[in-house]
Parts: C-alpha cells; structure tokens; sequence
C-alpha cells in the first residue's frame, strides 16, 4: 500500500510528545544501530518493540539518537497516518497494523543522517557477494529482487549480505556494500519458488 509523509513544525510535533507523555504512554524503547546510526524506536506496543528488537542490532543507551520513531495508535486519527518533523528527525506512525512500514522509516531516517553526514547512500534493493566480488540487484518492490537473490545464493560461493535494502559508500573508486538489518525480512510465499525454505517458513511467525 502506498501512502504519503506529512512534515509536520517542531511545534507540532512537541504537541504530540506532549499528549503521549500526558497519557503515560512512552512506555517502550529502544536504541539500535543502523550502519553506525543510531535510531531509537518508542511505542506502547510490545509486538512492535519485539520485532524491532529482532531485526536490528542494538546501541548502547547512553549513545545520543540521531533519529526518533514513534509508534502508536491514536482513536483521533482516522486510519494509518505517517508525519516527520525533519529538524530533529522525528516519525510518528499512527495506527500502523504492518511492522514493514515501520522497518522501512527507521531505514530512511537513518539513510538520510548518513547521506547528510557520511556520504552514504542507501538502495532499496538485494545485494549479495559472490565469489568474492559484490552484486547488486535494484528494482522496483515487487519485480522479483527477493526471488533473483535466492535464486542466486543456490550457486557456490554466494553469500548474501541484504534482500531488500543496503548502504554503499565509494572508497578508492570502488563501491562497498554494507547489510543494513541484523536479520533478513522475508516475504510469505518464498517456499513457493525454493523448497528449501518450506521448514523454515511453516515454523515462522508471518507479520500481518
């Protein structure tokens, strides 16, 4: 599903910090490392602190975030809204019933801090390491990144290093491709093209 980010003033933000902090609701948090980034996730839902926790390696808390995301539902909302006030780099997902929306915000935020600051680019695509040398598979969501990869990894040789996006940095003229999540995030029906996965996936906990 599609859907647009507003940018929203520092003042409204400070408003919506305001009213989750009135109604006790900053109850879960997290610093993890994206790429050297450190991006903090907050949320009252521990579903979401759960699977965040999974999927990135942390940080230690006494390290300064250099992006905020923000989770939570909010009856004043009608249906999934997504705001990013850009000074501080703060993103409130409301009413988000789907963890890869929020995955993919923490990747952007931290994405745009690296740009920024370090000259790191990140791309939404597959990239694997093959025989020594790197491969990079960019395309659209939906053409077929994830089953090409796989596919790939059958050949000797192959390890991959992210199915869906990654950071790259160019040293010396050559480009170096770095994993951006701790875990790898699979589409239901992978078992479909690689029976291999089929144990894996009947043991696994899809997201909705």
């Amino acid at each position: 599903m599609a859907y647009t980010i507003d940018i929203i003033s520092t003042s409204e933000a400070d408003k919506h910090w305001g009213n989750l902090k009135r109604e006790h609701r900053l109850l879960l948090e997290r610093k993890v490392d994206i790429n050297g980034c450190c991006i903090k996730l907050i949320t009252d839902q521990p579903g979401t602190m759960g699977t965040f926790d999974e999927n990135f390696y942390h940080f230690g808390e006494r390290i300064r975030s250099h992006g905020r995301i923000l989770v939570f539902d909010n009856i004043e909302i009608d249906g999934f809204k997504v705001e990013y006030e850009p000074f501080s780099r703060t993103v409130f997902i409301w009413n988000c019933d789907y963890y890869g929306y929020v995955k993919s915000l923490a990747l952007a935020v931290a994405g745009d801090v690296l740009e920024d600051v370090h000259l790191f680019y990140s791309l939404h695509g597959a990239c694997l390491e093959y025989n020594g040398s790197g491969v990079a598979i960019v395309a659209p969501s939906g053409t077929g990144k994830t089953t090409l990869g796989y596919g790939l990894m059958r050949r000797p040789h192959t390890t991959l290093v992210s199915d869906d996006w990654f950071f790259t940095r160019f040293q010396h003229g050559e480009a170096v491709c770095m994993a951006s999540e701790k875990n790898v995030y699979i589409r239901e029906g992978i078992e479909d093209d690689f029976e291999e996965f089929k144990p894996i996936m009947e043991q696994t906990v899809l997201d909705s």
